[in-house]
């Protein structure tokens, strides 16, 4: 499930029809009629920050409500016999697909973030998303997300990686050794930063995935 979005409003995402726990999200519309102040918008305070292309409709992650209602979700594919649930797209940075800014809240704009690319309040916010959302598991499910791992190729301080870390259970790196090695800076030093973090990661317990 995308951490700041909800499931998918075309098809079940957690669950499955046999076991009554077929879950699907909600789309735009619904969620403006009837909860408006749980959808994220751009900075022009009317464009949903949609993703992608994707029909999922961008929530609030900074919003207590909203991560009760997504562990709501983990725990319906709990019922339905999962073990752990993978949290997708998380970043440090609000990358220029997403441009996440605010909130209506009791019909007043409430800005959240800048709207630029790298925002520390936005980086502060993934990680107090996951730490609650985790929390919220109650260890009846793990939680793998999908991040890249070390520093340089997050764009975040050491100390807010090291806090999404100890975080999780487990973490896909899509950057991987191959698959985006161009973006892997620092050459060869960035290289053994990356092994360095995946040792630091497995020595804490912490699962690691690579993606090439």
């Amino acid at each position: 499930m995308p951490y700041s979005r909800d499931i998918s409003p075309a098809e079940c995402r957690l669950g499955s029809s046999g076991s009554g726990d077929c879950v699907k999200g909600r789309n735009i519309s619904w969620y403006e009629a009837h909860q408006r102040d749980w959808v994220l918008y751009k900075c022009d305070t009317k464009t949903p920050a949609f993703q992608y292309g994707d029909p999922n409709v961008p929530l609030d992650f900074t919003n207590p409500s909203v991560i009760e209602y997504q562990a709501s979700l983990a725990m319906s594919a709990a019922r339905a016999g999962y073990t752990a649930i993978a949290a997708d797209n998380l970043a440090f940075e609000n990358f220029a697909a997403f441009n996440a800014c605010g909130v209506w809240r009791d019909g007043r704009w409430e800005q959240i973030f800048s709207g630029e690319v790298n925002d520390r309040a936005f980086a502060e916010a993934t990680v107090a998303w996951a730490e609650r959302f985790r929390q919220l598991l109650r260890k009846k499910m793990r939680l793998v997300i999908n991040f890249s791992t070390h520093p340089p190729a997050s764009g975040g301080s050491t100390a807010l990686v090291l806090r999404l870390d100890n975080a999780t259970d487990g973490i896909l790196d899509e950057f991987g050794f191959v698959n985006i090695a161009a973006m892997l800076p620092g050459g060869v030093a960035g290289w053994l930063d990356k092994v360095r973090w995946m040792q630091r990661l497995n020595s804490a317990g912490v699962a690691f995935y690579s993606n090439n």
